[in-house]
């Protein structure tokens, strides 16, 4: 058992980590030895007049790439360019590390000296490879708008220090159905957005003889973010400041009412998402809703009054949902 796990973390260790290797081989050729040099012309420079274009390598991040230094990537990228039977790699592109990546992403032109084909141009054709347009063929831009609708599980703060039926009631009030609804618009990775956010759970009081209905809702603009691992896979996060509304309906056999806070609120979550076809989706995400309030109405009937909180006792409003669900797409990529 120990055995398979170390194999585990080691095949992990050896592909997961390790960057991606985009080839495109133009001429078949055989690979040279590792005792043969192989020649780097960096941007800008010229390349030597004999010599053929036989393909084009492109170094790119995983998402989860830990070994990506410049050194490192170039180092891939020879040895992809000794196996092709290369001896010159003449660098295209070089992507540096932002917020996009943290890890530099190169491409190149695979060459050949001591050789004329004219066929090829080095110069003009091929100068145009570069990370951007790999990224884009591998790891496609998200599509432009996209609609989401999902279903779930919401938490809220329990009350600690409750026994019996006290803390019966109070766990069915804090575990519910959670749901939400969301737009985004982007472009390229970034973009705007607009999400609601539902919550619901009842319970039962025995000692004073009322059912209790919550609801929470919250509304926000979205500022969010999308990436693709490759033409299938997506992740995506976003952030918002909104209005959170929290109410308690109240009701007996003899008396109904209902206690209510707004208030502003916060939210921020995650997502994975599968493309099934060009316009449709599957994805779940994980969000918590923040937010907290002074002073809470009470309706019963005919009165109506409202009780002030201090720091100390504030009303917490916190939520996490864990939620899976539909996406639909529009302006794919």
């Amino acid at each position: 058992m120990k055995n398979k796990i170390l194999t585990g973390v080691l095949l992990c260790t050896l592909f997961s980590c390790s960057p991606k290797i985009v080839l495109n081989k133009i001429q078949e050729y055989p690979s040279l030895s590792q005792e043969d040099t192989i020649m780097i012309v960096n941007e800008g420079e010229k390349v030597p007049v004999a010599a053929t274009l036989i393909g084009q390598v492109a170094i790119l991040d995983r998402s989860f790439t830990i070994r990506c230094r410049y050194d490192q990537v170039l180092k891939i990228a020879k040895e992809e360019t000794r196996k092709a039977g290369g001896d010159i790699l003449q660098i295209t592109d070089h992507l540096l590390p932002g917020v996009a990546s943290s890890c530099h992403q190169i491409s190149g032109n695979i060459l050949k000296s001591g050789i004329s084909d004219s066929t090829y141009n080095t110069q003009t054709t091929f100068y145009n490879y570069s990370v951007n347009s790999v990224l884009n063929k591998v790891r496609p831009l998200p599509p432009r708008v996209d609609f989401s609708f999902n279903v779930g599980y919401g938490w809220l703060p329990k009350t600690e220090g409750l026994t019996g039926t006290d803390k019966q009631f109070d766990d069915k009030l804090t575990s519910g159905l959670a749901w939400d609804l969301a737009f985004h618009h982007y472009i390229k990775n970034f973009g705007w957005g607009i999400f609601y956010s539902g919550y619901s759970s009842d319970s039962y009081y025995e000692k004073t003889n009322m059912d209790h209905n919550v609801l929470l809702s919250y509304i926000a603009p979205l500022f969010c973010t999308k990436y693709s691992f490759n033409k299938k896979w997506m992740i995506n996060g976003e952030v918002g400041v909104g209005y959170l509304k929290f109410s308690d309906k109240i009701s007996s056999g003899i008396e109904k009412g209902k206690t209510y806070v707004s208030t502003v609120g916060f939210n921020y979550g995650i997502g994975i998402e599968y493309k099934l076809n060009k316009h449709m989706g599957i994805g779940i995400s994980f969000n918590e809703i923040v937010g907290s309030a002074f002073l809470k109405n009470i309706k019963m009937e005919n009165v109506h009054s409202i009780i002030a909180y201090n720091d100390y006792d504030r009303i917490n409003l916190n939520r996490l949902n864990l939620l899976g669900g539909i996406r639909f797409y529009f302006g794919d990529r």
